[in-house]
């Protein structure tokens, strides 16, 4: 399958023709309007499920056609003519060069060493003239500005043969020796190079592949899969118009891949990276696999945007991770992944609808602390909390200090999103039969489970009103669940109106007025209603009510006795069946004073954090 999908006879018209190319701020042309027909049936390895956002094509089509736009508008802006490439300083160690420019980079014979002129350049094909300006072979686009296309528009021209041919002898002439401080650049200079697919070591994969690719186009499919990179190699600012594969690629040391266009899916499963890694601000327009990959040192991808499917399963994060401000506008999973040191997911923006990430981080584990705090937020950021359905926070999270209104009103919406996001569930099974009911409840069950994983790591921290916060949201989204038993429903509600959960301090002080005001009316009326010969008047018998039911809720002090001596009055003047159904409301208000009066306590001792 790869020697098919690389090979130039293995691609139709068709396909080839959507790799091209707009002009400077022209229109695209009829082989850019091609695009559009592409064939997303062309995969390889495991292909997640498009999630329904963006399973229609027309978003895709969209996106790729944006792409190609701005990939040769910047290409164009950054000049690779042969004359712009005199103005690109590059960095070399030589004799008499200690410092040059690309473009004598490119005339320099890698075998001799020695420089060539336009002439020797053009004699060995290596220099093209179109349209009154000269590129080099390796930066020909496949289009001009005037519309005209050269014929790299054609993946399976016989001229990319030679063009191939002398980059196999730039990338093995290249040792990689890089240093900064005396000026050395040893590595293949590919920068702002049009190329049609993957560039291999020309002595086979076991080779380390030293070279720079800086804003380079690659207008096919690259296949770089089991491949090896040197200590230090640049994708900065590439755009991959096709499928990029680095599935079990090794890169030996630090890897750039700042402001990358992934223009189609990309695979990096079971990669390595030995060194520091650099995603920023890099956009991945389709699906996008890093499964089973270990970054074995710190890795950013801040302000890095992933518009499809994003898979991070079983991946190891053996150092720093960073997705500060990194954007997820589709469903994305890190499930089984491990993150060995601090990770910071700081003012991420995550999908609209919240079934793209749910359990997104189920059995996920954080060895270090998870930073999630949103600097831009103003308070009004959401934790997520159905996210870490099933991952394990071992060393606690950093959140944003919210007020409890406003973590209410994020929370409410949290469950309405909940609710909404059964409706996209399609029902398999046994929950077929169980019907939207249970695909809501078990929405409700994620978003529990990943409250309750919070409120663990906040009780880790110490962190009392988070946990008790978290606690509360655990016991509402169990509580909105149907298949929860009514009784535990309804008791969770009272808990609710009477406490608080557990938070408040004012609602237990309430209950109780309220409770002892119901029960002395309750008294009152049996009392007085049934009283015999009306031995009594109203307001006694209304004074005497509430006096038994203060003594019900304060039974000691100045209380002491009130209860005993009203009980015996109306034994004596009712029958012992009222007076034993008076005996059980008087207890029963006892008990649910006692009730009343630990919640006080328990929001008392929390409230103030008394141990």
């Amino acid at each position: 399958m790869r020697e098919n999908r690389h090979s130039p006879n293995g691609r139709n018209g068709s396909n080839a023709d959507t790799r091209l190319m707009a002009g400077m701020g022209g229109e695209l042309t009829v082989a850019t309007a091609r695009l559009k027909q592409r064939n997303l049936s062309r995969t390889k390895v495991q292909v997640y499920p498009y999630t329904k956002a963006a399973r229609g094509r027309e978003m895709f089509k969209e996106a790729s056609s944006a792409c190609l736009r701005q990939a040769w508008k910047n290409w164009w802006k950054a000049d690779y003519s042969w004359n712009g490439l005199a103005k690109k300083q590059h960095t070399i160690w030589a004799h008499n060069f200690p410092w040059s420019s690309l473009q004598q980079y490119w005339r320099r014979d890698p075998s001799t060493g020695q420089l060539r002129n336009d002439a020797a350049l053009i004699a060995a094909g290596e220099l093209i003239e179109c349209e009154g300006t000269t590129f080099h072979i390796v930066h020909l686009p496949p289009q001009l500005p005037s519309g005209a296309t050269t014929w790299k528009e054609d993946v399976g021209a016989p001229e990319w043969e030679v063009l191939e041919a002398i980059t196999a002898k730039r990338v093995d002439a290249a040792t990689g020796k890089v240093s900064h401080w005396y000026g050395r650049d040893d590595r293949a200079q590919l920068r702002g190079a049009v190329l049609r697919r993957a560039i291999q070591h020309p002595s086979g994969s076991e080779h380390a592949l030293h070279a720079i690719f800086k804003n380079s186009i690659f207008i096919d499919s690259v296949d770089w899969g089991g491949s090896e990179f040197g200590p230090t190699c640049s994708f900065d600012g590439v755009t991959f118009l096709e499928i990029a594969e680095f599935n079990n690629t090794i890169f030996l040391g630090e890897a750039w891949f700042k402001e990358v266009e992934f223009c189609h899916m990309v695979w990096f499963n079971n990669a390595r990276f030995c060194g520091n890694v650099d995603f920023q601000k890099s956009k991945f327009r389709h699906q996008t696999q890093f499964n089973r990959s270990v970054f074995e040192q710190d890795v950013k991808f801040k302000y890095t945007t992933f518009e499809d499917l994003a898979i991070f399963e079983d991946t190891t994060f053996s150092s720093y991770a960073e997705f500060g401000n990194a954007t997820f506008k589709s469903e994305f999973h890190f499930g089984g992944a491990t993150f060995n040191r601090a990770a910071s997911f700081e003012s991420v923006t995550l999908p609209d609808e919240a079934r793209n990430w749910h359990g997104a981080f189920k059995n996920t584990r954080f060895l270090a602390p998870l930073i999630l705090t949103d600097a831009k937020s103003q308070g009004q950021q959401t934790s997520a909390p159905a996210a870490f359905d099933g991952a394990s926070l071992e060393a606690g999270i950093v959140l944003d200090l919210v007020t409890d209104d406003c973590a209410d009103r994020r929370f409410k919406i949290e469950v309405e999103q909940a609710c909404a996001a059964a409706q996209w569930d399609e029902p398999v099974g046994k929950l077929q039969a169980a019907g939207t009911s249970t695909l809501r409840d078990r929405r409700l069950a994620q978003l529990e489970r990943g409250c309750r994983v919070l409120k663990q790591a906040m009780d880790k921290a110490s962190n009392k009103s988070a946990e008790q916060r978290f606690h509360r949201y655990e016991l509402i989204a169990r509580r909105g669940q149907r298949s929860t038993p009514l009784s535990e429903r309804s008791f969770s509600r009272l808990y609710e109106w009477s406490a608080n959960y557990g938070a408040s301090l004012s609602r237990p002080i309430a209950s109780l007025f309220a409770i002892w005001l119901v029960f002395a009316v309750t008294f009152w009326l049996i009392d007085d209603g049934l009283s015999v010969g009306g031995l009594h008047s109203r307001e006694s018998v209304a004074i005497s009510s509430l006096s038994f039911s203060l003594s019900r809720i304060l039974p000691s002090g100045a209380f002491e006795n009130v209860s005993s001596d009203w009980i015996a009055r109306f034994a004596g003047a009712h029958s012992p069946t009222l007076v034993l159904f008076v005996r059980f409301l008087a207890s029963l208000e006892s008990i649910l004073a006692v009730i009343l009066a630990f919640m006080f306590g328990f929001a008392v001792k929390r409230k103030f954090q008394i141990i």
